[in-house]
């Protein structure tokens, strides 16, 4: 760690759980961190990532947690009705060893997925030592990287992320910041001897939607020694509840039980802005001679997407649904984001017009997907390999049907995805099919991909050419999807994490820890030298972040269904305090970016498809002009373009243009005469408004118009968001 970081110190909260069979055991516990010179016994809350608790420990891997608990005497009481108790962790970063009193009790490897490992050993009425073994370990060398665990093993946007890519680096295979740790709530509970386990339900929609058939599934997992009969209840709706009782047989072991309902004038699920997000809830309990021995809950949605990525066509119940998504990384550290940072973030991304998520190479809390669901997001989701891997197999596969079980349920989940980025190895290659055809088995209702490849990736302006070359790098790399874009902008909160002394001009082995990309910026945003000082440099970054954003994002739509059906630029906020490629900063205070992102991704915009915005004396500046609809309506009206020159009118037309529902249309090629008389000095700018037919404005676009060749070393921004002073009003 180059200095100390501020990172988050919200926790998660606990759950709100019934006492009767759960007592809750976060809080206050103790840690011991072995690798240390001389380990000792130190206070520390659970749930919490180390790192983020103790930064003395920010890149330490392995630590012991102990709790010392008395079992409840609800708790005390099931055991006596002959109810069996259980640990169950919501979620531990990586390996773990549970131990009770000193007996080892389970194992479990994985960082999402909760696991539950039997109280053997337990003394009611007692005091009882409950440690927990956490091996975060180094995922591997970058290129073979066995541990699963995504953008939390190796990432660009990591502590050092950017050091860390270098294979050859000495720091290489490293884990800065590491996220181990116990994450999540840990709960003693009492179940009976029949669980549920995998509560999925299956939808399928008819073609006039006027009923859908429901399959509900469920795993009864019997610990009894012979066969019995139970009662299964099931409950399901939303205002108006449905109940069905079955007795069923259940053997030893594991038993496939499948209930199946036909529901009529079904209320679908929608993106927000198509529909209402509507969800059912349902709660499944086994009765066991009267008793409730287990019951789980749950929400589904009614919803049929169809994907066609060759003709371009992605629909959501019948009704064309164009993608204006985002990368997601919320944060670097689980326990720091509670579930109402979730819910912000949700409303902060449908405040910017998107209604899509792409939940970038790791998998969230169930909570996310089920808030995702609620608000009307399309999620594509994704398994937490990312580059070079090479994890065991039979592990690789356990946790990807744990990461396709966790979330099934949720609608607003259209797409799983086994590997990001993965490297051209054929061990790779295989091991990626194999979970691409694990997940088409698991669930054929949601589309299936293998990976999601550089072809996605059209990273103009930050990586290859200028962002305006937008078009050259798709027609080399065409994609129904793209799924990521973007460039790195300097928050204005740099110093909040940045040593006064490194700030400027950089020290680049600090800057570089906190993912600065020098190269990119000297080449794209200036050079150091340029700059007066490191606001004023923030402030170009995100003005070039600002544009490239905007020229991309209206390129991709404009090519809408040719055959583009979404896009993902890269990413949502910075996830942790870093120079990285978010329109927030780490602390949810926007960039320039946001605002851009959010005029592009307007339901309807005027889009145009300039070259360049420099101009000579007396020519006459041409440009296409679009209307881009995702709208269900035709819209027609007034298009107005005119040339202002230090804030007058000096051009102005206007000419009738409409495009039909969802549809991109070009409507005319825009010829702007430039007076013969203006110099470099002066403030050109060319705005285009459309006005509907009651004559209000309803998209708007407009750009700055430079005179000569000269230009500066730093980044002249083009767009402009604000109307200019001599626009006309609408009538």
């Amino acid at each position: 760690m180059v200095n100390r970081i501020p990172l988050p110190t919200s926790v998660r909260e606990s759950p709100s759980l019934p006492k009767e069979n759960n007592q809750v055991l976060d809080g206050e516990w103790e840690i011991l961190f072995p690798k240390d010179q001389h380990p000792v016994w130190e206070k520390t809350h659970v749930p919490g990532n180390w790192a983020v608790q103790d930064q003395t420990h920010f890149n330490s891997t392995e630590a012991v947690y102990r709790k010392k608990f008395t079992p409840s005497k609800e708790l005390q009481a099931a055991l006596e009705k002959g109810e069996d108790l259980q640990f169950h962790f919501q979620g531990v970063d990586y390996k773990t060893e549970v131990f009770l009193n000193g007996e080892l009790l389970g194992k479990h490897e994985g960082y999402f997925s909760p696991f539950s490992v039997p109280a053997a050993g337990l003394n009611p009425g007692k005091e009882n030592i409950l440690e927990v073994h956490v091996n975060a370990e180094n995922p591997g060398y970058p290129i073979f990287k066995q541990a699963i665990k995504g953008v939390f093993g190796q990432h660009d946007a990591r502590p050092a992320g950017s050091t860390l890519l270098n294979p050859l680096h000495p720091m290489a295979g490293k884990n800065d910041g590491n996220t181990g740790g116990i994450w999540n709530s840990v709960v003693l509970e009492a179940k009976g001897k029949i669980e549920i386990l995998e509560p999925f339900v299956e939808t399928k929609l008819s073609p006039d939607h006027q009923k859908a058939d429901l399959s509900f599934h469920f795993s009864l997992f019997s610990k009894e020694s012979e066969a019995k009969k139970v009662m299964l209840e099931l409950e399901y709706g939303q205002e108006k509840v449905k109940g069905i009782r079955r007795e069923v047989l259940v053997k030893p072991g594991d038993n496939q039980i499948a209930v199946d309902q036909v529901e009529k004038n079904p209320k679908l699920w929608w993106t927000w802005d198509k529909g209402e997000p509507n969800l059912y809830q349902f709660k499944v309990r086994v009765l066991d001679q009267g008793e409730v021995s287990d019951e789980k809950s749950g929400c589904f949605g009614i919803r049929e997407i169809k994907y066609d990525p060759k003709h371009g066509i992605f629909t959501l119940n019948g009704k064309p649904v164009f993608q204006r998504g985002i990368n997601y990384i919320p944060t670097q550290w689980l326990s720091s984001y509670p579930t109402q940072k979730y819910v912000t973030d949700l409303q902060k991304m449908k405040e910017a017009n998107l209604n899509s998520v792409r939940v970038h190479a790791h998998v969230l809390p169930e909570e996310f997907y089920e808030k995702a669901a609620k608000e009307g997001f399309l999620v594509m989701a994704e398994f937490p390999l990312i580059w070079g891997a090479l994890p065991d197999k039979k592990e690789a596969v356990k946790q990807y049907k744990e990461f396709v079980s966790q979330i099934r349920n949720f609608p607003c989940v259209w797409s799983y995805s086994a590997h990001n980025e993965p490297q051209p190895f054929p061990y790779t290659y295989f091991l990626d099919r194999a979970l691409h055809k694990l997940s088409e088995k698991l669930d054929p209702s949601r589309v299936s991909f293998r990976s999601s490849s550089m072809r996605e990736h059209n990273y103009a302006g930050w990586y290859f050419l200028k962002y305006t070359n937008v078009g050259l790098m798709n027609r080399l790399m065409p994609s129904s999807l793209i799924t990521e874009y973007g460039a790195q902008a300097v928050p204005d909160s740099i110093h909040d994490f940045i040593p006064e002394n490194s700030l400027w001009h950089p020290d680049e082995k600090v800057w570089k820890y906190h993912n600065f990309q020098s190269a990119q910026f000297k080449k794209y945003v200036g050079p150091y030298e340029a700059f007066q000082n490191v606001d004023q440099a923030a402030r170009s970054s995100q003005e070039y972040q600002s544009d490239l954003l905007k020229y991309m994002t209206e390129y991709f739509r404009r090519n809408k269904g040719n055959p583009i059906v979404g896009l993902y630029p890269f990413m949502f906020s910075d996830p942790w305090p870093a120079v990285t490629w978010g329109v927030m900063d780490y602390k949810g205070e926007e960039k320039l970016g946001y605002q851009a992102l959010k005029e592009a991704m307007a339901p309807l915009i005027v889009s145009l498809d300039w070259k360049t915005n420099r101009v000579s004396p007396g020519e006459t500046y041409q440009v296409p002009v679009w209307l881009v609809s995702d709208l269900d309506k035709p819209v027609s009206g007034k298009m107005t373009y005119q040339l202002t020159r230090n804030g007058k009118k000096v051009f102005s037309e206007a000419f009738l243009s409409s495009a039909e529902e969802n549809q991109s249309k070009k409507v005319g090629a825009l010829k702007i005469p430039i007076p013969s008389d203006v110099n470099s000095n002066d403030k050109l700018e060319f705005h285009v408004f459309f006005q509907d037919d009651s004559g209000k404005v309803v998209a708007e676009n407009g750009i700055k118009l430079k005179v000569g060749k000269n230009k500066s070393p730093i980044y002249e921004p083009v767009y402009v968001s604000a109307v200019p002073e001599g626009r006309d009003s609408a009538e």
